[in-house]
């Protein structure tokens, strides 16, 4: 009861009152901003739930070892979730939840990950990289002849061939529900029919375009060669 009351209370202090507290048991907050024109309090309820620093930052009580490293105006309310930025809510357990300084993010379930860039994200591996620029509705990855070696020409009518003897079926992920259906070549048979890729589990979406253009290159091919036969024989 005297919790309750104290986060009553505390809700009731004057906009521009500095506040930061630590209710849950085990919880810590490193310290917070001041700012005369906001109420500027973090807060921590949820059982050793951490907040670093930041302004109007909350942890709410089921929030247990929740974490908010600093920014503005998050909240996290799910158990080991982790909200950062500004206005990112991390609703749900196991929730991370990253938002820029435009605001809002919001998660939408247990265990997601969840990245507001308005800006872009851009990924760098060893080797290229990619990228979701802003308003894109895609991933654009390096292909750059110059980070490439070793090039060989391909037969595509080998490829093409390869293709039409894969199995192609439709199916399922383990853990979705079994209406969600995908299509598509197992990993194991995708690996023994072109050796692509780093092992037998994993399909790169670069070699599943690779294939996919030689095959239709050799499809092509095909098809020339049976109009010039239907033309000679006219």
């Amino acid at each position: 009861m005297a919790h309750d009351r104290l986060c009553q209370e505390s809700r009731q202090l004057p906009m521009n009152h500095n506040f930061i507290s630590a209710w849950g048991e085990g919880a810590f907050i490193g310290g917070g901003g001041t700012d005369g024109t906001i109420w500027n309090g973090n807060i921590a309820e949820g059982k050793a739930a951490t907040i670093a620093g930041g302004l109007g930052n909350e942890i709410k009580k089921t929030g247990l070892y929740a974490s908010i490293p600093g920014g503005r105006e998050n909240v996290a309310q799910g158990a080991y979730s982790f909200a950062a930025g500004y206005k990112a809510r991390a609703l749900h357990n196991g929730a991370f939840v990253w938002s820029d300084s435009t605001g809002v993010a919001d998660s939408f379930g247990d265990n997601e990950f969840i990245v507001h860039a308005s800006g872009g994200i851009y990924l760098y591996p060893a080797s290229g990289g990619c990228s979701l620029t802003a308003g894109g509705t895609g991933w654009s990855c390096s292909s750059d002849r110059a980070l490439k070696e070793n090039l060989q020409a391909v037969d595509t009518r080998e490829v093409l061939q390869r293709v039409s003897a894969m199995p192609i079926t439709r199916w399922n992920s383990k853990g979705q529900e079994p209406s969600i259906q995908h299509l598509g070549p197992m990993a194991q048979d995708f690996y023994a029919a072109f050796g692509l890729g780093e092992d037998d589990t994993h399909i790169s979406t670069t070699d599943a375009q690779g294939v996919a253009f030689a095959a239709i290159q050799g499809l092509y091919q095909v098809v020339q060669e049976k109009d010039a036969q239907v033309a000679s024989l006219k």
